[in-house]
């Protein structure tokens, strides 16, 4: 980060050992203002240290014009739609002329190929989507960088690094690619006012393509993808989970997903089971019925949920391994307060 930062925030501290850690790697810093929504106020603090409990998007305990450097580290990726629009304005007005916001964060366009989920990430920005972001809250991009490279010439890579040489060479190569790499880095100085419309409409365009598409990743385990399809061939011979995922947060509300199941092989029993996990708990469960070849079970399942955030939303698939059956790679998903209170994202939450 640009060094002789005398008054630096980060939105997003989790506990005592960050400031540790940034002390360590950046240095001591007089005052260090950490605003944290999630998790409580350690007990002990370094005394050059401010804890706020707010949202990231609401500064209102942080002076106008008071502040050297904003870092939003991993952070970004966890907000909704009204607190992303507001983190950056409130960036903006907390930061001294000539001051920078850095941020970096997963790249949509490589977490999606992967379909890497995260159960607190709402959506995560392109590289693309974040300089453009930046530029909107009245940012000049002055540093760009990429952290870990997945796209290789067309080819994704896993995540995992082959062996020692291919984990060097790829943090290298990540450096100057970050459109192609896992996270992106980007610091920008303050230069003009936020243009708040603007960065309202860009947000929200992302937001309206990428929750859908956050929706749907869906891992799997116990089971082959069908060649050119979105379904899954489960496997024979022992209990498997087939897919799991998305493995969201979602907000309070009432929601439900139609899984897609068809019959492959001729059944004597039930081949297996769906449920749904929020918070580590079975919320809902079914037994997989014995199906017919080619014939189609769509169970639905409704469900509410009561806290303002459940992290980690999952819709599961399991196969007890006794006969062949089509999963389809997807749910369809409702969410049942989206006439009444705009989809999943727009959800206003009151910060403390």
């Amino acid at each position: 980060m640009p060094p002789g930062a005398q008054v630096l925030l980060s939105a997003g501290c989790a506990g005592a050992w960050y400031f540790d850690w940034i002390e360590r790697y950046y240095g001591k810093v007089p005052l260090h203002i950490g605003v944290e929504y999630y998790m409580p106020r350690p007990e002990t603090l370094p005394n050059n240290v401010q804890w706020i409990e707010n949202t990231a998007g609401d500064m209102r305990d942080v002076p106008t014009a008071s502040v050297d450097i904003v870092l939003s580290g991993q952070n970004i990726e966890h907000l909704w739609l009204d607190d992303m629009v507001s983190f950056m304005l409130e960036a903006s007005r907390v930061l001294r002329s000539g001051g920078h916001l850095v941020v970096d964060s997963p790249n949509r366009t490589q977490t999606a190929a992967l379909q890497w989920p995260h159960p607190e990430h709402t959506v995560e920005l392109t590289y693309e989507e974040a300089v453009r972001t930046m530029e909107l809250a009245g940012f000049a991009v002055t540093k760009r960088a990429g952290l870990w490279l997945i796209n290789e010439d067309g080819r994704v890579r896993d995540y995992e690094p082959a062996d020692p040489t291919d984990e060097v060479v790829r943090a290298v190569r990540a450096v100057n690619h970050p459109e192609e790499s896992f996270v992106w880095w980007i610091e920008g100085q303050k230069a003009s006012e936020p243009d708040e419309d603007g960065l309202r409409r860009h947000l929200a365009a992302i937001f309206e393509l990428a929750w859908p598409e956050r929706l749907q990743r869906f891992r799997i385990l116990g089971a082959t993808e069908l060649p050119g399809s979105n379904v899954l061939l489960n496997e024979l011979g022992y209990p498997s989970v087939v897919m799991f995922g998305p493995y969201t947060p979602l907000p309070a509300g009432r929601f439900s997903v139609t899984f897609r199941i068809t019959g492959e092989d001729e059944m004597a029993e039930s081949p297996g089971a769906l449920d749904v996990l929020a918070d580590e708990t079975v919320i809902w469960s079914e037994s997989i019925p014995p199906l017919a070849p080619g014939e189609v079970f769509t169970p639905t399942a409704s469900f509410e949920l009561t806290e303002e955030i459940t992290f980690g939303v999952q819709f599961r698939v399991h196969s007890n391994g006794t006969a062949h059956f089509h999963t389809r790679r997807s749910v369809d998903f409702v969410d049942h307060l989206e006439t009444t209170a705009g989809p999943a994202y727009c959800r206003r939450f009151d910060p403390l």
